[in-house]
Formats: structure tokens, C-alpha cells, sequence
């Protein structure tokens, strides 16, 4: 059994497009101010080059390791050009402008991470750029663009958030062209990212500019506070216990994740960290716990694992960031074991509450979520695209 979430130091958590349009891409970590200003219409012009357009996503609980079907990539469909016509000032900002980046973020999504979060985040990827957008009186949206943090080759991850109020005069789209324009700087040639899937109109948007779906998540949670905690219950030979307890077991859950990953639905053709790099990546971000970890023993031998990945933006809430069990051994009830061990840490721990993405197509770790008492609430849907040439 194998599942992934997306949240994260990210705590992966991610967003939409219109409505808070959203679309992950990367670029480098040190990034100098650069202003472009895109002047009204009737045809004055740009103070800036065009830049171009990509989109990128986030996941879920990844189901690792789950019988999957295969599907087909994304169609290649050249998004159209823009004409922005607000006068709006897009800027890259360093560390001393996050805490206004983040308030400008959170101005559109509530569940936006934390500044210490977001430079974790950067800390992980290869390459990172915040942009900020403002009106001359107010921060009106904002951007981030990141390289190498579990994207297939030649695919970068962008996010885009544009407040309410400004929304349907192409500041969006300059946003998504801006992060585009890095991504190819950077010998990048698409954007993944996510939309709510209950959020029609930037679902369409996204469409409109060429991007289509390749994969949708539904988010399943559970609210302790109706469950009392279970008993673990392992399968005969099996053992449950925690990383915190057993660090030198490391290398053996690696072995699993290499398994694992490349079973989660819509994932095959992301390329497996080095060991040191998923160490750093996906077990020492500020969101992991070695005691917040789960690891599954048969013997001397690690059999199977799942861990939560937590974030100081939402105190109560634990979310579930990956499950992953050996070929050999699924379906004698190991990933039930870990989640139940799951639930019963964060009981006992005083969450409140456990999220999950699930990929749809991931039937495997959606009905071991649903047995366990977890209830659907409206999902992500992972788009994907060209940057416009």
C-alpha cells in the first residue's frame, strides 16, 4: 500500500487558480528585486518583456505501493496570450519581505504555512522565487515558483494567489507568465499546480490557457474528537514502532520509499531522490517528527512506514504525508496497522484533527481511509501544461 500527501513544509498544502489561482513552479533561491509593470490598456504597452506561462500542483497522502492504473500524460495545447490590463507591480522579495508575503498568501487560503515553513521549503528545493504583487496601496497577490522538490523532469512547480477584489483583470495570468518566464530560464518546459475542484471558474481558467487535468485528489479527514483511540493490531510477525525509537532504520525505509513512490497514481515518472536528498527532503523538513513517524518490522526487516507531516499554521490539525508498504507484503493489513498506530499517536498527542490527500484512481488507500472513519470533503484537481513559447 502506498499513498502521499502534499503538504508540507509545504507542509504540502496547496491551492487554486482564479479564485486564488495557484500553480507551482521554481527558481533560483537568491533572487534580486525585479519590477514589471503592465500598463492600462488602450494599448500603452509593457514596461517588461512577456514572460511565459506554466502550471504546477501538489498531492496527497501518497498511496504507495496500491494496484494502479495507468494513464495517459497531458495533452500538449499552447495557451493563448494575455492582455493585462491593470496597472500592477510584480516584484521577487527576499527573506526580509516574507512575513507580507505570507499575510498577502494567506489573504486567499487560510491553510498558507508559515514563514519558517516556506524557507524550510526553500531550504529542500533546488531552486525557489516569491513574487509579490501590489497596486501601489495594497499587496493584491503573490507567487512561488520551486525546482527539484518531487517534479518529473523538465516540470516546475508554481503557485499563484490573487486577492478577491483584483481578481479578473489578468493579474493572474501575469503571475503565471512570470513564474513561467524563470522556469525556462532555468531550461524548464512545464508548470504542474492545483485547483480546487468545487472552484468552476478557475478550473475554466486554467483550461483556457491550456493546461489539463492529470490527476485529482480527494481530501478525507478524520475529527479525533468522535473516535476513540484504536488498538495498532499489527498482522502476526509484525512489529509497529516509531523512527524516534529505532533511528538507525533509516536506510531500510528509504528501501521502501524506492518501492513505493513510483506506485502512487499520476507519480511514475518523478525520479527518485538520492538518499541523502529524501532525507533532507522528505524526513528532516520542519513539519517531520521521528516520533511522528511510523516504521512497520517484520524481523530486522522494515516492511513498511507512514509518517505525518505537521505545521505550526495548524496547530490541531496532523496531516497524513505518506504510507508506504513493500511489494512483497501488501495486503496482510500493514498499512492498516500504521494508520491505526497514526491515529492513536495524534489521540493521545491532543490533535484534533487528521487530513489526507488520496489520488481517485488510488482505490487501495481511499478504502483503508474510509474503514478507519475518514469522510470526503472537496479535492484538488493537479493540472498541468506548456509554458507558452
Amino acid at each position: 500500500m502506498v499513498t502521499r500527501t502534499a503538504i508540507k513544509r509545504r507542509s504540502r498544502c496547496t491551492p487554486t487558480i482564479p479564485s486564488c489561482r495557484v500553480i507551482h513552479l521554481a527558481v533560483s533561491s537568491v533572487t534580486p528585486t525585479i519590477i514589471f509593470r503592465w500598463v492600462d490598456p488602450a494599448g500603452a504597452g509593457r514596461a517588461a518583456a512577456t514572460p511565459r506561462t506554466i502550471a504546477t500542483a501538489s498531492s496527497g497522502e501518497r498511496a504507495r505501493g496500491m494496484s494502479t492504473h495507468s494513464t495517459t500524460g497531458p495533452r500538449k495545447i499552447h495557451p493563448p496570450s494575455c492582455d493585462h490590463r491593470a496597472v500592477d507591480e510584480i516584484r521577487a522579495i527576499d527573506d526580509g519581505e516574507l512575513e507580507r508575503w505570507v499575510a498577502a498568501m494567506r489573504a486567499v487560503d487560510e491553510h498558507t504555512d508559515t514563514v519558517e515553513g516556506y524557507l524550510d521549503w526553500r531550504r529542500q528545493a533546488e531552486a525557489t522565487v516569491w513574487l509579490l504583487a501590489s497596486d501601489g496601496e495594497a499587496d493584491i497577490g503573490a507567487g512561488i515558483g520551486i525546482i527539484g522538490w518531487h517534479e518529473p523532469p523538465g516540470v516546475a512547480r508554481a503557485e499563484v494567489r490573487v486577492v478577491g477584489g483584483a481578481r479578473g483583470r489578468g493579474l493572474g495570468t501575469a503571475l503565471v507568465e512570470r513564474l513561467g518566464n524563470w522556469a525556462t530560464a532555468l531550461g524548464y518546459i512545464e508548470l504542474l499546480g492545483e485547483v480546487r475542484e468545487v472552484d468552476l471558474e478557475s478550473l475554466a481558467w486554467t483550461q483556457r490557457r491550456g493546461y489539463v487535468e492529470v490527476g485529482r485528489n480527494a481530501r478525507l479527514v478524520l475529527e479525533l474528537e468522535s473516535v476513540e483511540a484504536p488498538d495498532v493490531d499489527p498482522p502476526a510477525g509484525v512489529e509497529i514502532l516509531t523512527w524516534a525509537e529505532r533511528p538507525e532504520l533509516i536506510e531500510q525505509i528509504y528501501a521502501v520509499a524506492c518501492e513505493a513512490y513510483p506506485d502512487v497514481p499520476g507519480e511514475g515518472d518523478e525520479v527518485m531522490p538520492a538518499f541523502e536528498q529524501w532525507l533532507s527532503m522528505d524526513m528532516q523538513g520542519a513539519g517531520d517528527r521521528p516520533e511522528a513517524t511510523f516504521v512497520a518490522l517484520a524481523g530486522n526487516d522494515v516492511v513498511g512506514y507512514a509518517k505525518f507531516s505537521l505545521s505550526n499554521a495548524r496547530p490541531g490539525v496532523a496531516m497524513h504525508d505518506m504510507t508506504g508498504v513493500r511489494r512483497s507484503w501488501r495486503g496482510r493489513g500493514i498499512a492498516g496497522a500504521l494508520k491505526r498506530a497514526e491515529i492513536a499517536w495524534a489521540k493521545h498527542n491532543g490533535f484534533t484533527r487528521l487530513e489526507t490527500m488520496n489520488e481517485e484512481r488510488n482505490e487501495p488507500i481511499r478504502r483503508l481511509n474510509e474503514r478507519h472513519g475518514y469522510r470526503p470533503e472537496p479535492g484538488k484537481v493537479v493540472v498541468r501544461g506548456p509554458i507558452a513559447r
